[in-house]
């Protein structure tokens, strides 16, 4: 208190008290700014080395560890506590054998028989414990009895999708890519350009259903926004439907289907879950021939990965990576509104390859992309090039102007050199559906959606292996998901429960008003866009990201 001219609040040591005393796995929920970092991690610290029975691990998030370092380095290093500070940074890159992992147990014994303390992150954590899998040596110094963590925010250190992989092998081609990625694109033409003629009732629905009709051939922003269980039952059933009874192109083999009954069974396969298929496929040759487009279909549909990742937002759930040497032109998770999670990817190849079909149906090819596409095009042979470019055509054809059109309607008038025509086709042709799943087919698919056979994997669940571990967090929403290990204790004192309470009240009383907006035909971007001008408000803070996808110059 002296040295760092503060005085401890009876709130935080009667926290600090509470928590050395619980049982082992104990977190608890405190208001933001309460001094979790800068007062009780200190404070616990102090304490637990000074009984130097275990060695004390202090957690926190990369984004706060060098400001963490850099204030412990001053209050219990530079200071009269003279407390060491450790770091042990770590990643897949780093060199680990024999002699490194003597020279690490040194120093953590070093650590603990000196009362000092270890400063690290959950990725360098995990991706030790890894490491040590993959080459099969381990820490004695990180023994799970010999440590004690505190987990400064533990509900984002906790998170229970936080996942670190180890890719194990070769890179091998994903089975079935062809049928994954074409049966998709397939099911996905079928319904943003109302094919499904059962479930116009649905897709006409403006509060169901987002689209935006941007032209003919052309990608209509199509989203589901809200639809009840049985209404996601009856669309899939009929989308189902559909496909079997009016097969696209590419699945003319379904035309062979032998009578109503095959195709009644047919379709309850590929859109009840339920369903066993094994004997089915079986019995039945021609099934059993194109099992892989069945079982993609069924994976889509019945499993509603298709309707899965039509509600997620374009922007804010999933996207692109930003960065032009990104390791990956695949769609990646999203953190927030044009943020991309760094370092992550989706696990499930489908789920991926749903997203990046999306993600460049909404963005559309750049320059280079289609022009890689058009090289791409001429490389095929002369009756391919030609009749996938007249199909690229006749989609476009009733949003064209004539005029326009006819400089670029045939394959043969295609110049690349001539500047002029090439930025008028990439205007007209670089949302084209087909021409974008031309793109990805060719040039994406084939590369960037190779799997490695095996995979080591950490979650959440490796950060409490010590089995001592004791945390703050500033929010109890993930409670209900914590570790088996660990578990949210309430404060003894009945005025620290009130952590929510009091949130509550600072809402409701700096609240000035809530206004309810009503649906209507425009999309909800619009809708919110024309109360802030009626209301003649100067600022509209976007904190669920309603206006992600929509142009800029729309929204000015």
């Amino acid at each position: 208190e002296v040295e760092q001219q503060l005085q401890i609040r009876p709130e935080q040591f009667k926290t600090v008290d509470q928590l050395l005393q619980e049982p082992e796995g104990s977190v608890i929920q405190l208001n933001i700014g309460s001094g979790k970092t800068r007062v009780m991690v200190p404070m616990l610290v102090l304490e637990l080395c000074r009984r130097k029975r275990k060695l004390v691990r202090i957690n926190v998030l990369p984004s706060i560890l060098q400001e963490a370092l850099l204030f412990y380095q001053q209050s219990l290093v530079a200071s009269v506590q003279h407390t060491k500070l450790f770091t042990l940074p770590f990643n897949r890159d780093s060199v680990l054998d024999e002699h490194t992992v003597k020279l690490l147990d040194e120093e953590l014994r070093c650590c603990h028989q000196h009362g000092g303390c270890l400063i690290v992150t959950p990725q360098d954590r995990n991706s030790l414990l890894l490491k040590q899998h993959e080459i099969n040596i381990h820490l004695k110094g990180l023994s799970e009895g010999d440590i004690v963590d505190v987990l400064d925010e533990s509900d984002a250190i906790l998170e229970s999708s936080f996942e670190l992989v180890y890719a194990m092998g070769t890179k091998q081609d994903l089975p079935s890519r062809a049928n994954r990625c074409t049966v998709f694109q397939s099911l996905l033409i079928m319904l943003t350009r109302g094919e499904c003629a059962a479930s116009l009732d649905l897709l006409e629905d403006p509060t169901a259903f987002y689209k935006n009709d941007d032209g003919a051939g052309l990608f209509n922003r199509f989203r589901l926004l809200k639809l009840s269980g049985k209404d996601k039952e009856r669309l899939v059933r009929n989308i189902a439907e559909h496909f079997v009874r009016n097969p696209p192109f590419g699945f003319e083999w379904l035309e062979k289907v032998d009578g109503e009954q095959q195709i009644r069974t047919l379709v309850k396969v590929i859109s009840d879950p339920t369903n066993q298929y094994t004997s089915f496929l079986i019995g039945i040759p021609l099934f059993n021939r194109f099992r892989d487009d069945i079982l993609a279909a069924r994976g889509f549909l019945a499993y509603g990965i298709l309707l899965h990742t039509l509600e997620s937002r374009w922007g804010v759930s999933y996207g692109l990576r930003h960065q032009k040497d990104s390791d990956t032109q695949m769609a990646v998770p999203y953190s927030a509104s044009n943020t991309p999670n760094p370092r992550a990817e989706f696990s499930h190849p489908d789920v991926a390859i749903a997203y990046t079909n999306l993600s460049y149906l909404h963005k559309g090819l750049t320059v280079e992309q289609f022009r890689r596409a058009l090289d791409l095009l001429d490389a095929k042979g002369l009756s391919v090039k030609i009749s996938t470019y007249a199909t690229w055509i006749e989609k476009v054809r009733p949003g064209v102007p004539t005029d326009e059109l006819n400089r670029f309607d045939m394959y043969e008038k295609v110049d690349p050199s001539n500047l002029a025509q090439f930025e008028l086709m990439h205007r007209r042709l670089s949302r084209c559906m087909e021409v974008v799943f031309f793109w990805l087919n060719e040039a994406i698919f084939p590369v960037d959606t190779m799997q490695y056979p095996q995979r080591l994997i950490s979650t959440a669940w490796n950060l409490v292996d010590s089995k001592y571990v004791i945390g703050f967090s500033g929010t109890d929403d993930n409670r209900f998901l914590l570790p088996i290990r660990v578990s949210q204790i309430q404060h003894r004192d009945k005025e620290l429960r009130a952590t929510n309470g009091r949130m509550i009240d600072l809402v409701l009383s700096c609240t000035a008003g809530i206004l309810q907006i009503r649906t209507s035909q425009s999309a909800i971007w619009e809708t919110v866009l024309d109360y802030c001008f009626q209301l003649k408000v100067q600022a509209l803070i976007d904190t669920g990201g309603l206006m992600a996808g929509s142009a800029i110059d729309s929204v000015v």
